[in-house]
Order: structure tokens, then sequence, then C-alpha cells
């Protein structure tokens, strides 16, 4: 993949967490990890509102399906949206409306004439205003830092959303009892002002977007076109792909893992979860505060083969100590794939599909987590979790070896004209 030198080497030596140095992402940055504690948080009162309805396993699942559906389907017209209109006004949009929608079902609830429909309605909304909103977030990100610091920006937001992930389900049990149900649907409105307010502090980006040029004849599939005629964004998306599926299938089976295999119970589900956060947190701080990093494709290949030989082991051994340890490594070696991934993504896209290929990352994200969940959950249903893990990973580093092998190949093609 990597013929290009996709960062220049006078900029190797930067400084530590290099992205907060730009005030516009240090702004958006801070504000993410607010909103995103408060979509937890929210998350929490949903779940403890939900299990106590008849049938509420099948309306978890169903709320899970509502949120789902769109962001598979609606990422795509999302990017190509990101990449024909003002960023900033599309981002503004989404997030007054990621506003408005707990705010509506915060009333519902207080007036006592929330249905369980109209949540079902509130989930799908939610998801797509996040369908339109990540694509143009993710895809504004190089105009808010320096080309050499997008490394920085990358790793800052995968610590922000890991530790999100980590604080938010805790504050929100913390707040249930106090604040009740409707008090959590609002922490999360207030929460989301954190990234809305500052869009209409960001006058330089703004003026930015308003002259960036797009192609003339940029239509739905032509940003689609150009990126599968690329061969290193195809084989970027395909690891990004890889590492959600050893994503979806473990984090699934943890609750079996810690009920069947390890026999620790609900404590030591939350144990299992809390550190496999700590080690991805640990891990995108650590990429962001060495600076700029060499030899990306080595790195990516290495730690996906890492994180699979890591769960392979974790899948396999009965002492829930070890299986601890391998669980942080593998949030480490995962997260530090994904980070890079996400930052070869920024650097190789074209300009005026950018918004298209953040596009397809997010499906990957969210479609492939679900079908690692999916294939996790059936393979374990027919035998067991550990089995079920196993061939999951077994998948993965055969997908890995192909694609080394195939970019060995084409590098020898690219060395015999040399030669002659």
């Amino acid at each position: 993949m990597s013929k290009y030198t996709l960062v220049p080497e006078q900029h190797a030596a930067r400084f530590r967490f290099a992205a907060l140095h730009s005030r516009a992402f240090a702004l958006l940055w801070l504000g993410g990890i607010v909103s995103y504690i408060g979509t937890q948080i929210q998350l929490i009162g949903t779940t403890w509102l939900v299990i106590h309805f008849p049938h509420a396993a099948l309306w978890l699942g169903g709320l899970s399906l509502c949120f789902a559906l769109p962001m598979t389907l609606l990422p795509p017209l999302g990017g190509w949206l990101a990449d024909r209109i003002n960023r900033m006004t599309l981002l503004k949009w989404a997030r007054g409306i990621q506003i408005a929608l707990p705010v509506l079902v915060a009333c519902l609830l207080m007036s006592g004439h929330l249905q369980l429909w109209m949540l079902s309605v509130h989930t799908f909304l939610v998801g797509v205003a996040t369908a339109f909103s990540l694509p143009a977030n993710q895809t504004l990100l190089p105009s808010l830092v320096p080309e050499e610091e997008v490394q920085s920006a990358t790793s800052l937001q995968s610590a922000m959303f890991a530790s999100a992930t980590l604080v938010g389900p805790a504050l929100g049990g913390v707040l249930l009892q106090p604040v009740g149900v409707a008090g959590l649907f609002l922490v999360d409105a207030l929460s989301t002002l954190a990234v809305f307010l500052p869009l209409f502090l960001l006058h330089g980006i703004s003026r930015r977007e308003n002259v960036r040029r797009q192609a003339p004849n940029h239509h739905l599939m032509d940003g689609f076109r150009a990126i599968f005629q690329h061969r290193d964004l195809v084989a970027l998306l395909v690891m990004a792909m890889c590492l959600c599926l050893l994503q979806g299938g473990s984090q699934t089976l943890l609750p079996l893992f810690a009920q069947e295999t390890f026999h620790v119970g609900a404590d030591g589900y939350g144990w299992l979860r809390t550190i496999s956060g700590a080690g991805a947190v640990l891990s995108s701080l650590l990429l962001s505060a060495v600076g700029t990093i060499r030899r990306t494709t080595v790195l990516i290949v290495g730690a996906t083969l890492l994180q699979a030989s890591v769960l392979l082991l974790f899948a396999n051994v009965p002492v829930f100590g070890l299986a601890l340890v391998l669980l942080f490594l593998a949030g480490i070696s995962g997260t530090l794939a994904s980070a890079l991934v996400q930052t070869q993504l920024y650097l190789v896209a074209p300009e005026q599909f950018r918004g298209s290929t953040m596009a397809l990352y997010i499906v990957a994200l969210v479609g492939f987590n679900a079908i690692g969940g999916m294939i996790g959950g059936s393979v374990a249903q027919a035998s067991s979790c550990s089995q079920a893990v196993t061939w999951i990973v077994l998948v993965v580093m055969a997908v890995m070896l192909f694609f080394l092998l195939s970019h060995k190949r084409r590098g020898t093609r690219r060395a015999r004209p040399r030669e002659r």
C-alpha cells in the first residue's frame, strides 16, 4: 500500500499531543468528550426504561435495529453531502436535531405520554442524524489541523471515544436515581451543546469550507467509483473491516465468557469491559504523544495480527487474571491499528471524495461490528464462545495474510522495471 511517503519527514519530531495546539480542534475535541459521555449516559436511561416493559429483550433488539439501519444505509448519502455542501452547515443542522430529540423524549416522559414505539422512532431519527453528522465531522478534521498532525488528531479522537465509553455508563448509573430517566435524556441534550456551540465560533474554518471547490459533476456514485478504483483506499477499508470483525465478535461475547468460561458474574464482566477500554485509551494517548510514525502499513498489519493472536489466546485460556492481561493488550493493539487506518484514509483520500471515503469507513465500523457480533453469537450458540472467537480470528488472519502476499507481489512488479 505505502508506495507513497504519506507524511513529510521534516515533521517527524512534533510536540506531544500536537493536534491540541489547534484551537479549533481542541474546542471540538473537548466538546466531543462531553457530548459522547452524555450519549452513554442516555443509553443507560434507555436500557433502564425498556427493561421494565413486557418483552424487554425483543424491544432492546428492535431499538438496536432502529439505530443500525440508518447508520448502515445512510452514511454514503451523508458523505456525498459532505463533499457537496458546507460541512459546518451540515453539522449545525445535524447537531441541532440531536439536541431537540432527547428534549422531546424527556418532555414525553415527564408528561407520562411516552410509548415504546415513540422511543423506537426517536432512536431511528438519532441514527439518521448521526449518519449525516459523522461523515461531515470526520471529513472536517483535516481542515482543523495541519497534515502532519492528523495522526495526533485521530489518536486523540480514539481516546475520546474510549474514555467516554468508560466514564459515561458509570455516570449514568450514578445519576439515574436522583434525576430519573427523563433527567438522563436532558443531560444528553445539554452535553450535545458542547459540540454544537463551538461550530458558531470557528469562523475561519467556516470561511475555508465556503471557498472549497467541489467537483462539478460529482454525483452520488462518482465518489464510490473513484474509491474502489484506488487500491490503497480499498486496502485500508478492508483492514478496517477486519478490525471491526474482531471487535464486534469479541466484545459481543464478553458476557458469555464471564459467565461460562471464567464464572465471574456481572462484576467480572464489568472488569473485562473496563480493562479492554483502558487499553484502548492508553494506546490512543501514546500514539498521539509520540508524534509522526513512519512505516504505517507494517504497523497496521502487525497490530491487527497482534490483536488477532492475543484474542485467540484469550478465547482459549481458562484463567481470569491472564484473560484480563490479554484483553488489555488487545485493546492497545486494536486501537493502534484503527487509529492508523483512519489517519491514512484522511491522507490518501482525494479532497473532493473525502466525505464518501469516510462514509464507507463509518459503514465498515457499524456494519462489520454488527456482522462480527452476529457471527460470534451464531457460532457460540452452535458450539461455544471460545470456538466463535477462534473462527473469527482465523478468518481475519487469513485475510491479512492474503493482503500481505498481494502487497508484496505488487512491490515486486514495481521493482522489476527498475532492475532492467
